[in-house]
């Protein structure tokens, strides 16, 4: 079994949303009702003592904070998540569009990406 601190660096990830807070300006209190989360489960994170961070938590801190999801997504063990900023070549596609499809997506999200796109191209299966 693979030692927890290759596999996660929770203290730099505690550190870096630490530094981000701080670089607002905001006391814990105000960032996590900023982006609301809980204090505690902030707390923890800032601390290095969430021993199972979750990896929607983590995106949706990461999108209000501004950092790069990939970035939480690794150094909370989350490899799998993590997609390569060169991940989308494909020319012709809108920066926005490459954006949205180089960070990990949650399974609702993927869902429903899938679902809206049926219907733009009249494939969608009614249920």
């Amino acid at each position: 079994m693979a030692d927890r601190k290759t596999e996660r660096n929770l203290d730099e990830l505690g550190r870096l949303l630490r530094q981000e807070r701080q670089r607002r300006g905001q006391t814990i209190r105000a960032a996590a009702k900023a982006a609301r989360e809980h204090v505690d489960y902030l707390g923890r994170l800032e601390r290095g003592t969430m021993p199972e961070p979750s990896a929607d938590r983590l995106a949706k801190i990461a999108d209000y904070y501004g950092i790069n999801r990939n970035e939480l997504f690794r150094l909370a063990g989350f490899k799998h998540l993590a997609t390569p900023a060169t991940s989308v070549a494909a020319e012709g596609l809108s920066d926005e569009i490459r954006e949205i499809l180089n960070r990990a997506l949650t399974d609702f999200e993927k869902t429903e990406m899938i679902r809206h796109l049926g219907i733009l191209r009249g494939t969608h299966l009614t249920r």
